[in-house]
């Protein structure tokens, strides 16, 4: 369980990052813009020089030993320190006559020692060509000065010492032997040479920073717009936000968003579309209806959701097509008196009449007798009509529920089309007139807090939500993107073991075209010229 929430988790953060890409990469772009620009107007030239110095301290044999050579590295970390001191660059500064002072001097000077070796690098950058190298040798050869004058120093104060002390001049002379046999040397292995030239700042480490600032920036962003946004992200935000009692999940379905090109306007995917992974959704949606209403008493169910354009209509023609086509007498009221759209989907509802003029004229019409027989087999609609002058009014009344439950007696599932719950007061209305109520919303576009102010609206009405649908979601997108690829890759794995010559039935594949097969048939000729074109290598 506790895997199973972490990539949940990392899944709805993947779908944040998808959903807000285009943030992320705006700030990278523009860092990188900023930092090419400021690369460029910034850009100086830097010229570096670099000198070598070998310490070694004195040998113990014929050969260096490991105790010699440890005692140099030792030594050389020693005068690393030394050779940065005021003392040696201010005497380097007079010796030049350089405009600088001690701390100008310090920062352009670099002294390292090469690991595992007694070697000292002394590195120097300036702004032209000639004054690093100057620097470098003359701040070497004053270190090597300083040092040897330092060490010849402390011998002849040694000396005077035990002079002082009554020691003949052979003894003297003997003490001066030892102690300068005793001595390491400091050599100029390496004079500082024609300056390095090298351009700062460097364009290209200031963009790699910039990428990776915008990267992050960009990112932090992109999960604080999410986060303010208040608007519905995911499946597993809304189960989490608007739990319903004795349900596992409250969420019954989670539609693609499809674009003209897949689905053309004025049709719908379950009737005009039906190989495709939409229609095959909308299947599956109403298989978990069906189960979800089960345990519901009665049959008259209202689809509505928060604010228009968010699918609901849609979501109602295709979840009634598809109940239509499992054998199911489903009956559409359309109760949205005030922006009727089931004409578009049915054009054989024109001219048929409708629930508006048996709530104003025809009120000893029976119902049954004004329902249309739509195209697909099963399923049957009550139109609006003509669009009344008050339509709350003419729903709030005894004939209105009079009508539902006439045409609860004539099907197996009644759907009632509302008006969206923020845009009209009608839904409250319907909702005590029906057995259950399902509330549709668009991913990325609902308000949380508009979501919640219908689910309480809806719950006031005593009337049970029996689940949610939710529309427009991402297809391409990791988390939701898995859809697609396994409806594809069953779909795609069924065709190529049908057309492949004789199946395991003996039979040969059907090609006789159909209302459905259309693009079936298109897939299996392309399969059978791929098959061909291989034996034939």
């Amino acid at each position: 369980m506790e895997q199973e929430e972490q990539s949940i988790d990392l899944a709805r953060y993947l779908s944040v990052l998808l959903r807000w890409w285009w943030i992320v990469a705006l700030v990278v772009v523009l860092l990188l813009l900023i930092a090419y620009v400021y690369s460029t107007v910034a850009k100086t030239t830097i010229y570096r020089a670099h000198a070598t110095i070998l310490v070694q301290e004195a040998r113990s044999g014929l050969a260096p030993g490991l105790g010699d050579i440890g005692a140099s590295q030792q030594l050389a970390r020693t005068y690393q320190e030394l050779l940065t001191t005021r003392k040696l660059l201010q005497r380097t500064i007079d010796e030049l006559g350089l405009p600088l002072d001690v701390a100008g001097l310090r920062s352009g000077v670099n002294i390292s020692v090469r690991p595992g070796t007694s070697l000292m690098d002394v590195k120097v950058q300036g702004s032209d060509p000639e004054s690093p190298v100057k620097i470098a040798n003359t701040l070497t050869q004053v270190f090597i000065q300083d040092t040897e004058t330092s060490r010849l120093a402390d011998i002849a104060r040694r000396q005077a010492i035990f002079t002082a002390q009554g020691a003949t001049d052979a003894a003297a002379a003997a003490l001066v032997e030892a102690q300068l046999s005793a001595l390491g040397s400091i050599s100029f292995l390496e004079e500082a040479a024609i300056s390095i030239p090298s351009v700062r700042p460097s364009t290209r480490n200031n963009m790699l920073v910039a990428g990776f600032l915008g990267a992050f920036l960009g990112v932090l962003l992109a999960f604080l717009i999410d986060y303010s946004s208040n608007k519905l992200g995911s499946k597993e935000q809304v189960e989490r936000m608007f739990a319903l009692p004795n349900v596992t999940s409250p969420v019954m379905g989670v539609m693609f968003k499809w674009s003209d090109r897949d689905v053309a306007p004025g049709k719908f995917a379950v009737r005009d579309y039906p190989d495709s992974i939409y229609a095959e959704m909308y299947r599956q949606l109403r298989t978990t209806f069906r189960f979800v209403v089960s345990s519901h008493p009665g049959n008259a169910f209202m689809i509505t959701s928060v604010a228009p354009r968010e699918g609901k209509t849609t979501t109602l023609v295709n979840l009634a097509s598809a109940l239509a086509g499992s054998g199911n007498r489903i009956i559409l009221l359309e109760t949205d008196l005030r922006r009727p759209t089931l004409h578009r989907y049915f054009p054989e509802t024109n001219g048929q009449g409708g629930l508006s003029p048996l709530l104003m004229l025809d009120r000893s019409r029976p119902v049954a007798s004004l329902l249309c027989q739509t195209s697909i087999p099963g399923l049957r609609i009550l139109a609006c009509g003509a669009v009344p002058q008050s339509p709350a009014d003419l729903l709030n009344s005894p004939r209105t529920k009079e009508i539902i439950d006439e045409l609860k007696k004539e099907c197996d599932i009644l759907l009632l089309d509302s008006p969206p719950t923020m845009a009209a007061s009608d839904p409250m209305i319907l909702a005590s007139y029906v057995d259950g109520v399902v509330i549709v919303g668009a991913l990325g576009e609902t308000h949380v807090d508009a979501f919640r102010d219908s689910v309480g609206m809806i719950q006031k009405s005593g009337t049970p939500i029996v689940g949610y649908i939710l529309n427009k979601v991402r297809s391409r997108g990791l988390g939701y993107g898995r859809y697609r690829y396994h409806y594809y890759y069953y779909h795609h794995k069924e065709d190529e073991a049908e057309p492949s010559g004789i199946g395991g039935n003996g039979a040969r594949p059907d090609f006789r075209l159909g209302p459905v097969s259309t693009s079936r048939i298109h897939r299996q000729i392309r399969h059978l010229l791929s098959r061909n074109s291989h034996r034939r290598r």
